[in-house]
């Protein structure tokens, strides 16, 4: 019995061991992650978050709502909106019309499939445009002189 109780008080004492060194680990640990989202969000790395709105459909939610602040994050996180919605809206409209098309006009279906991947190789290309240009720190305005987009930004007030 005395046996069990020393080998009891013996794992007790090495669970609060491993449980100081985990705690001490976790402080550390938290530190240092602190240090590096401070450093990330530092005024330096504004044209990353900027080049982040770039990113295929989604980007744009980053720099809109993580840097507030920055007149040039919000810009470009705005330029990646639009750019996403009406992309975006281009292809649901040939999808749709995709669906009304009738199985004997198959020049029409694959003209109609063509028109979609050229949709997408042009976002996708934009999206790299606007990438290299928020890097470089400067205005995608290639982006900026789309028709659509200055009504798109009439239309919708982000």
């Amino acid at each position: 019995m005395k046996f069990i109780t020393n080998t009891k008080a013996k794992i007790r004492e090495k669970r609060l061991a491993i449980l100081a060194r985990v705690s001490k680990q976790y402080g550390k640990i938290k530190t240092g992650a602190l240090r590096l989202k401070d450093l990330a969000f530092s005024e330096r790395y504004n044209n990353y978050f900027a080049a982040v709105a770039f990113v295929p459909f989604v980007g744009w939610l980053i720099p809109l709502y993580l840097k507030k602040e920055n007149p040039f994050c919000q810009q470009q996180g705005k330029s990646g909106f639009y750019l996403s919605f009406i992309f975006t809206s281009l292809v649901l409209l040939s999808v749709f019309v995709s669906i009304f098309l009738s199985r004997d006009w198959r020049i029409a279906r694959f003209v109609n499939a063509v028109l979609v991947y050229m949709e997408y190789a042009l976002y996708f290309g934009l999206c790299v445009y606007g990438i290299r240009e928020s890097v470089h720190n400067r205005n995608a305005s290639l982006i900026d002189r789309i028709p659509l987009m200055s009504k798109l930004r009439a239309a919708i007030e982000l």
